[in-house]
């Protein structure tokens, strides 16, 4: 710090007399806005060796008159100050603290755990998301779907057609599917991704820039309680994932129809075409084909719901430090508190968009195949066309019987509430004690400026296929998201 900040320099620029107490609080008690100004013995006080440190109020104060005017400086001496102040706090919080309370484990905020910590499926979960590179888990989806690519190239279903009706050659090939080359090895990892970087920042410094009072050790074994607590829903993923999506489904789906060699079936893609070309696929290699796809299809969503259930606990955690702390930690941590809720609500917002992506490719895979349209590409064209008068007929249903698209109007659902759910406690744990009425009704713009991409990008979803022109909804939402996704969002300086 410069003693000298603020005050009035010579013609040779050096600073005429350096701050005084008396100095302080009169530049202090001149300043715009400020009604009460500043008692001379509290600023008598900040010369002095003492641990009672400074209020959030006077901060700004400081930060106005040493800054200089300078919104710039003002910015930077005012998260100085503070990030000064909270060290002070911390440091006096060390001396009080005895050193076998730090060694024990922390529950909500602080208070100490007597239960022993045990690595069971959650604690095992969570770890494979927290590591020193936030591409481990991109990298084995790409390694998986790398073999399941290969292999569609083996078998000859990479790009493949049949004919459901008289003229009409569809496409249903591996490499033409949106949810296979679009959804799972590029949304899919982008989520992760954001889970990782969130998990690494909350561990590693986010939890104790809320309590800076409380130990390195003691915040990760506090932590460590936090995703125990959710060991019931990590069962339940697993459950879901490897008896309901892997062995249910693809027994219901895939195994029965193939092994019964049922050629009236309602939706063909690159392994059923086996049941109406039998001289393309096998049904042995659908067999195969079908297994190694549902084997990636459980790991890929045990990612997804993991990765959400991840978010939804920091932000849980976040909700539970936020009340636990005390009166005048409140004073000294506003801006620390709005840029952890500010990160933590980013990253769930971020991931929304990108889980509802994944559901969307979802949706019209399965839509186009059940369409009358020989390409994916050329559906979505011909129904643009359609609506502006371009092209005098448009596109209809193969048996005109829709799929109910069960799998990816569930997983749109739970990422649309988890999103909604982690919104709504983070900005209720930080409104009022650490928003102002000021911040408060800016923060209800990002608010509702996310809920809108949200909303809209899910309406998208939901209406695909359901009339014509579908397809200039579902264009405008996509280009919404994706310039959305790179929204900055800022508690502190909400302008």
């Amino acid at each position: 710090m410069v003693v000298g900040a603020g005050r009035p320099v010579d013609g040779a620029g050096e600073v005429v007399g350096l701050w005084t107490p008396e100095k302080l609080a009169e530049a202090i008690s001149q300043l715009d806005g400020n009604q009460a100004g500043v008692e001379l013995r509290t600023v008598q006080l900040w010369f002095q060796d003492n641990d009672k440190g400074i209020s959030s109020d006077n901060i700004l104060w400081l930060a106005k008159i040493f800054g200089c005017g300078d919104p710039d400086a003002t910015t930077e001496w005012r998260k100085a100050l503070f990030s000064a102040n909270a060290l002070l706090i911390s440091n006096r919080r060390k001396q009080s603290k005895q050193q076998s309370e730090d060694s024990q484990p922390v529950a909500k905020g602080g208070a100490r755990a007597a239960d022993p910590i045990s690595r069971g499926l959650a604690l095992r979960s969570e770890a494979m998301f927290h590591g020193r590179s936030s591409l481990n888990l991109p990298i084995a989806i790409w390694a998986s779907l790398a073999l399941l690519w290969l292999l569609t190239y083996v078998f000859g279903v990479h790009s493949v057609t049949y004919s459901p009706v008289e003229g009409v050659e569809k496409q249903v090939g591996f490499s033409w599917s949106p949810a296979w080359v679009i959804g799972e090895p590029i949304f899919l990892p982008i989520l992760l991704i954001l889970v990782t970087e969130l998990l690494s920042f909350w561990k590693e410094g986010g939890r104790s820039l809320i309590h800076p009072s409380i130990s390195r050790q003691s915040h990760l074994a506090s932590w460590a309680l936090k995703v125990q607590s959710f060991s019931a829903s990590f069962r339940a993923i697993l459950f879901i994932c490897v008896a309901l999506i892997f062995a249910v489904q693809w027994a219901g789906v895939y195994l029965r129809p193939l092994l019964s060699d049922a050629a009236d079936i309602s939706m063909v893609d690159w392994i059923t075409v086996g049941l109406v070309r039998p001289d393309a696929l096998s049904v042995a290699e659908a067999v195969l084909m079908s297994l190694l796809g549902f084997l990636y299809s459980g790991m890929l969503y045990w990612f997804y719901f993991v990765g959400f259930l991840l978010i939804y606990a920091v932000a849980s955690d976040f909700v539970d430090l936020c009340q636990d702390t005390t009166r005048d930690d409140k004073d000294m941590l506003h801006n620390q508190v709005r840029d952890v809720g500010a990160q933590i609500i980013s990253t769930a917002f971020k991931g929304t968009l990108a889980g509802i992506m994944i559901a969307v490719t979802l949706k019209l895979n399965a839509a186009y195949l059940i369409s009358d349209s020989e390409t994916i590409v050329g559906w979505l064209l011909n129904d643009l066309l359609f609506v502006l008068g371009r092209r005098e007929e448009s596109w209809g249903w193969i048996n005109d019987a829709p799929s109910p698209f069960l799998t990816s109007f569930l997983l749109a659902f739970v990422t649309a509430f988890v999103f909604f759910v982690c919104l709504l406690q983070v900005f209720r744990a930080m409104s009022p004690s650490f928003l102002t009425p000021q911040l408060r009704r800016r923060a209800r713009l990002v608010v509702m400026r996310m809920c809108g991409v949200v909303v809209l990008l899910t309406i998208s979803f939901l209406l695909i296929g359901q009339f014509k022109g579908f397809s200039i909804l579902l264009f405008v939402g996509v280009a919404v998201a994706f310039t959305s996704f790179f929204w900055r969002v800022r508690l502190n300086d909400l302008n």
